[in-house]
């Protein structure tokens, strides 16, 4: 397993843009110009800790590290892509909101 933080600034410099080797499942990490923050899938117990060397150095608006994820998207409902959040609240991280597939409004692999 490797464990690499690739950040990648886009094209227009102010998003920032990493991918968390974690186990399993990569998980995505997009920073807004504004420092909204999105994270895409969070696989098992390194989630955290590869969040945590994504802010190290950030500072929020009272002073500390951020420990706030704005938006959390799940790609689709299999553990090594929603396990972490557990991982996440337990090592103090808020979610905002929660995305998740209604999967209910497809009907994939379906002949009609």
């Amino acid at each position: 397993m490797t464990t690499t933080n690739k950040a990648e600034q886009l094209a227009n410099g102010a998003w920032e843009q990493y991918t968390l080797d974690i186990d399993q499942a990569d998980s995505h990490v997009i920073i807004s110009p504004q420092g909204t923050t999105t994270v895409i899938d969070a696989d098992e117990e390194q989630v955290a800790e590869r969040l945590d060397q994504v802010f190290a150095g950030r500072v929020a608006d009272d002073g500390t590290e951020p420990q706030t994820i704005d938006h959390f998207v799940v790609t689709h409902i299999h553990g090594d892509h929603v396990d972490g959040v557990r991982v996440l609240k337990d090592a103090g991280y808020t979610i905002d909101q929660a995305y998740q597939p209604n999967a209910t409004q497809y009907d994939v692999g379906k002949n009609g």
